[in-house]
Formats: structure tokens, C-alpha cells, sequence
């Protein structure tokens, strides 16, 4: 372990930390970026270098001097409180070694209870406030939002909170009512009094349900000390990660609310589900898989807790409930577990069975897992979750608290072995997933057309000018954005991005083409007198899947592409229309999720936000032209300049030499 020395701001290397004394630091990281180890080593080379007449006459020569504000306010105040060794994450790992890195992140929960000290910076709280208030700067404080620090909070002895200015604002036992009501960790696990493993997985699961981290793989990473599993990092993973980390922890924790997550069906009463049957290439949402794709799908799994199997037999009335053990196979889970079939004669589909999982709800009854029989790919196999007959919204409910009511409506249990889809993957040519990537569940967004973007199309002689008309109907439509684009010398052109008629919450894209003479600029005041209501705008309604839809391409390991959709848009042709000053134009749309998620300063107006990019190109250019072609489908592939391939199933990465499987589309073109 790496420590720093705060006299000297020096590393020291000790092999074995729990001989030593040291304080360690707790804090979120700097937007701007933190000094790295790598950094400060710098900075001792460049001092072991300087000589006496480079630094100056009374110059300080200690490095303290010279890092950060941050280091060196923690040094101090460290070795002010008597301690010469401190740790610090963003300076004592060399991130650079990926064995060093990996080490650090599966020791990191040892070395924070190690410690004997940890103090928490909190950078946005005032050291004169009383935390204790209602609407404190310590209560919402972004240290209780990030994922590693939840961790940082609940592994070490000691924690005191300090403010902006270094100043203590109290410790850890003295505010412990108060960060439990803040973090819903119990008082009892913040004070050591209550051991981390006599917590169920579904609650310690809910602790990081409303955490975020900056890297997708970190929600899993940050997770391992919480649950006492080690396994290796790997960056570039996604959310793999987060289901290898629940594999990880079935293999230790005999724990089954570890499934208790997603919509729970609460409403008593007869069971009636909708009859449904999952064909290759039917779109499946994750409700469906055994495991959880982010800790946020726990966030109201908190009063999930494990049952003995001894209490479990006795509920089910002498029903053996074997000790949990999972195999993976391929694509699946293989399990034993009592389930509930269908009664012989009954009304509901045959199709659905419950398995009793050994965990009680709030209520203190049974959970039962719906179990969705697919045996076209193998026997004994099923899908989670069950939606129930005339349900508009076809929500999936994956259980149901197994109430006396309830079980009378189906057969006695049996104990089977099962075979079970632990995730839904991209890759997995039996599965296509939802859309979720263009998809917006609510009832707003936001469309931004980057600066750089706006500059280029100044360049080629546009002026654009953005207008955004409400909907009549704002909590089932979204907001229209129309992106207006004049020229002295060429027709205008106008983008429109709307919501599609097929399903509210996918994007419809409109280019409209002007046929007649160039006219003025029309800026966004008079726009709005000119533009056309979005009824009118809108098609007719029709099904998901539609020619006019463009794939979104997505690369299973990189989260920051995925979800890009893209479409050409070609001029119609018009005798006369066609100058040199003016030729055919095509207009190339590409929507993708943007990074600009939520803005810390204002309100949380935008659900959702997009980045939308405008290239205006010209036919003739063979470096910008894509190529079109048929597969032996008959379907459409496009092939860009650099050879990738898109239709409306698959794609296929030439430089990867494999098919991917595409996702749905969310971008809809429709010429004006």
C-alpha cells in the first residue's frame, strides 16, 4: 500500500498496512481533473533536480509546497491530528498499471476499515452551518450521491465530515440519525454495530440505488467491499460488470432477494395474465433476465429480506426448499427451487408458474419469482416476469408477495430444476433488446445541436435558428424542436424532431426542402407564427416496426456510442430547381444520448438530452456518399465510408469480422 507523508509529501511503501497508523481520505473527485500519482512523482523528480539557485534564496523545498490544494490541506490537517502517514485514491494508485489498479479497487474496502482514521471532505458545505438543519448544504451534499463513497462511509471505524474549509462539522456517531435518514443506511450499520452480512443483498443493493458513478463499470467496482467478493476490473465492460459482480455474490451469499428487484405486482386479487410467446427477434426488456442491469433497479427492493429454508418448508406445507446452488450454462442459469403451476382447468395461461424464492417481503409473506415458459430453446427453460391481460402499458411484473389468496389460485409446489437467462445481451442472436438507448419514457427532452456543428454550417453559408413548440398534451407528448436553416444563396432547409405516431416515447425526424426561390432568413420570433402544428405533422399510426425506422448502432463495449441513429435525407428533384449555385443537397441527420444528462444548477426540466448533428453534403462527393445494397433478406444496408454496415436487424463490423445485432430504431425520416 502506498501511503503519503505529511511532512514531507513523499510516498512510502508499506506491505502490510495494518501494522502502521494512518489516516485516509474521503472525498468526490474534482471536475477538473485531480493530481495523479504520476503528477506528483513529476514533481518530486523536478525538485530532486532543481538546484538551490532555481528555487530561490528561502525558497521552500519540501512538495508539499507544490501539489495541490487538496493534498496539501489534507496532509495538514492530518499531521495536525497526529498522523504522519495519509492515503489518498486519486495520487497513491499508479492507474497507469492495470494490475496495480485492480489490487487497489479490491483492497480499497480493507484499506478504509483498516484505517484509523477517515476523513470525508465535503467540498459544497460551509463550515458555520449547523448540518443538522433541514435543508443543510450537508444533507445534500454530492459526497451522499457517488457510488465509491458509500463504501468510504460504511468500512471505516472512525469518520469525521469536514467542511470547504477544512473545519470539522461533526463525525460519523454524532450524525449517524442524520446520514441515515440521508442514505437509508441503518444507524446500526453505521455505527459497527450491525454486521454488513446480517443485511440482506436486496437492502445493501438499495444503498447504491440513487449513487452515481462517472465510469458505468464503477457501479459494480464500487460494490465488491459491500458484499466481501473480489474479481477482476475490467474497464471497457459496461454493464457486464454488474452481473458478474451478482454472480459473484451468489456464488458466497445464499441470499435469493438478489432477484427481488423491478416492478412487483401489489394489487390483490385474481391473476390473469396476457398470453405471450417470445420468438427469435422478438424484443425482450431486461425485466425479463434473472439479473439486475445497475443497482437502480433496487431502489425499492429495501424490505427484501432472506428466509431459512427450514421456515420456508414449513409455509409451503412440508414442500422440501433446497439450498440454493446455480450453475451457468451458456446462456443460462441452472436452479432447483419450488414453483406454483397452473391449476388443471384454470383460466390463466398455462405458459406462467412461480417460483418461491426463500426471501419475505414488507408484508412478511413469501416473494414469488413469475417464471414466462419458453421451451422453444430448451426444456425447463423461462423468461422473468409475466404481464397481466388488458394492461395498456404491458408493464412486466417480475414478483408477487405469495399472500393466502394468492396461492390458493394455483397448484401445490414441486421442486424443479429450471433453466433461467441471467441478462439480456446485444450479442445473443436468440434476443433483441429493447430500444432503450433512443427510447424516452418521458414526457419531455432536449435536442442540442452542437457549437462546433453550428459554426461549420455558418461556414458553408447557413444560419440556423432553433424554435420549440409544446404540445397540446405536454404530459403525453413531447416538445417539438424545429432547427431552421437559411441561406442567402440556397433554398432553406428546416429539421424537425418530433414524437413518432407509432409509440409516444420514440423520436420522429421530418427534412423539409423549400422548392421555390431562396427566402429571407427566418429567425426564431417569426418562426413560431409560420410553423405548423404538430398534429399535422405527424403520421398515421403504425407499427414498431417500420421501413422508415433507422437503426441506432451500438457497440456492446463502448456506453458513449451506444445509441447512435443516423439517416440520409435526399433533395427531391424539381425541373429547374437544380442550379450550380444550388445543387441537390443531402441532408445527413445523426441523434444520439448526450453526456449533458442533468445540470447541477438548474431545475430537473429535461428528462432526457439529446446532441442532434446537421451535415449538409453533396451527392456527387464519393467520399461522403454512401453506397446502398440489399441483403438476401431484401432488407436495406447502408455502408458509410468506412465500411460499416447497417440495416434493420443486424450490422456487421468489418474491422471486428463479425454481425452485431443492431438496435431498434428511433430515428424516422420522412421527406418533405
Amino acid at each position: 500500500m502506498r501511503l503519503l507523508n505529511t511532512h514531507t509529501g513523499r510516498f512510502e511503501w508499506h506491505h502490510d498496512p495494518t501494522l502502521v497508523r494512518y489516516a485516509i481520505l474521503s472525498h468526490v473527485w474534482d471536475a477538473n481533473g485531480e493530481e495523479s500519482y504520476k503528477d506528483v512523482v513529476r514533481m518530486q523528480k523536478r525538485l530532486n533536480q532543481a538546484s538551490s539557485s532555481e528555487l530561490g534564496s528561502g525558497a521552500a523545498t519540501t512538495l508539499l509546497c507544490h501539489v495541490s490544494a487538496k493534498i496539501r490541506e489534507s496532509c495538514a490537517y492530518a499531521r495536525a491530528n497526529g498522523y504522519d502517514l495519509l492515503w489518498i485514491d486519486s495520487c497513491c494508485i499508479d492507474k497507469s498499471s492495470s494490475a496495480e489498479l485492480s489490487e487497489a479497487i479490491n483492497s480499497m474496502y480493507q484499506w478504509y476499515a483498516q484505517a484509523t482514521i477517515c476523513y470525508a471532505f465535503l467540498f459544497d458545505v460551509d463550515g458555520d452551518e449547523n448540518p443538522r438543519t433541514l435543508h443543510s448544504q450537508f444533507r445534500k451534499s454530492k459526497w451522499f450521491t457517488r457510488g465509491w463513497t458509500l463504501q468510504e462511509l460504511v468500512a471505516p471505524i472512525r469518520v469525521v465530515f469536514l467542511s470547504r474549509e477544512w473545519r470539522p462539522l461533526g463525525t460519523l456517531s454524532s450524525l449517524a440519525t442524520m446520514v441515515e435518514e440521508v442514505t437509508g443506511i441503518d444507524r446500526g450499520v453505521l455505527l459497527h454495530q450491525t454486521p454488513l452480512n446480517a443485511i440482506s443483498v436486496a437492502r445493501r443493493m438499495s444503498w447504491a440505488s440513487k449513487r452515481i458513478t462517472t465510469r458505468v463499470e464503477d457501479e459494480a467496482y464500487s460494490l465488491m467491499g459491500i458484499f466481501g467478493v473480489m474479481m477482476p476490473t475490467i474497464y471497457g465492460e459496461g454493464r457486464a460488470a454488474f452481473a458478474r459482480l451478482q454472480e459473484e455474490i451468489l456464488k458466497q451469499v445464499p441470499d435469493q432477494s438478489i432477484f427481488v428487484w423491478g416492478p412487483a405486482l401489489r394489487r390483490p386479487g385474481l391473476i390473469y395474465p396476457a398470453r405471450e410467446y417470445f420468438m427469435m427477434g422478438n424484443a425482450l426488456p431486461r425485466e425479463r433476465s434473472l439479473f439486475a442491469s445497475s443497482p437502480r433497479d433496487f431502489e425499492h427492493s429495501a424490505d427484501a429480506e432472506p428466509e431459512s429454508h427450514l421456515s420456508l418448508r414449513e409455509r409451503l406445507g412440508g414442500v422440501p426448499a433446497p439450498f440454493p446452488e446455480y450453475t451457468t450454462t451458456g446462456y443460462n442459469v441452472r436452479t432447483r427451487m419450488p414453483v406454483l403451476s397452473p391449476r388443471e382447468g384454470g383460466e390463466r395461461s398455462d405458459t406462467i408458474h412461480i417460483g418461491v424464492l426463500a426471501c419475505v417481503g414488507a408484508d412478511g409473506n413469501p416473494v414469488g419469482l413469475f417464471l414466462h415458459a419458453n421451451q422453444i430453446w430448451m426444456a425447463n427453460g423461462y423468461y422473468i416476469g409475466m404481464t397481466l391481460d388488458g394492461d395498456p402499458n404491458k408493464t412486466v411484473y417480475r414478483t408477487v408477495s405469495l399472500t393466502e389468496e394468492v396461492l390458493a389460485q394455483w397448484a401445490s409446489p414441486e421442486v424443479a430444476e429450471i433453466y433461467l437467462p441471467p441478462r439480456i445481451l446485444t450479442s445473443d442472436p436468440w434476443v433483441e433488446p429493447t430500444a432503450e438507448s433512443l427510447s424516452n419514457p418521458f414526457a419531455t427532452y432536449k435536442i442540442i445541436l452542437p457549437d462546433w456543428r453550428r459554426r461549420e454550417l455558418a461556414d458553408s453559408g447557413y444560419t440556423v435558428s432553433c424554435h420549440i413548440e409544446s404540445s397540446p398534451s405536454p404530459l403525453e407528448e413531447p416538445p417539438t424542436h424545429r432547427f431552421h436553416l437559411s441561406s442567402n444563396d440556397c433554398a432553406p432547409i428546416t429539421v424537425e424532431i418530433g414524437s413518432c405516431a407509432c409509440r409516444t416515447e420514440q423520436m420522429r425526424a421530418t427534412v423539409e426542402f423549400a422548392l421555390a426561390e431562396p427566402t429571407p432568413r427566418v429567425n426564431a420570433t417569426n418562426m413560431a407564427s409560420q410553423s405548423t402544428p404538430v398534429s399535422s405533422q405527424r403520421t398515421v399510426l403504425h407499427k414498431v416496426v417500420h421501413p422508415d425506422h433507422v437503426n441506432s448502432y451500438n457497440w456492446i463495449l463502448d456506453d458513449e456510442s451506444c445509441g447512435s441513429a443516423s439517416r440520409d435525407f435526399a433533395r427531391p428533384t424539381s425541373p429547374g430547381m437544380e442550379s450550380a449555385q444550388d445543387p441537390n443537397k443531402v441532408v445527413r441527420l445523426t441523434l444520439s444520448p448526450s453526456p449533458e444528462q442533468w445540470s447541477d444548477s438548474a431545475p430537473r426540466t429535461w428528462s432526457q438530452v439529446y446532441t442532434l448533428d446537421i451535415e449538409i453534403l453533396d451527392p456527387r462527393d464519393e467520399n461522403t456518399a454512401r453506397e446502398s445494397t440489399q441483403d438476401p433478406n431484401g432488407r436495406l444496408l447502408a455502408v458509410d465510408k468506412d465500411r460499416n454496415v447497417y440495416s434493420n436487424l443486424w450490422g456487421y463490423d468489418s474491422k471486428k469480422g463479425k454481425f452485431f445485432l443492431a438496435w431498434r430504431a428511433r430515428l424516422r425520416g420522412i421527406p418533405g
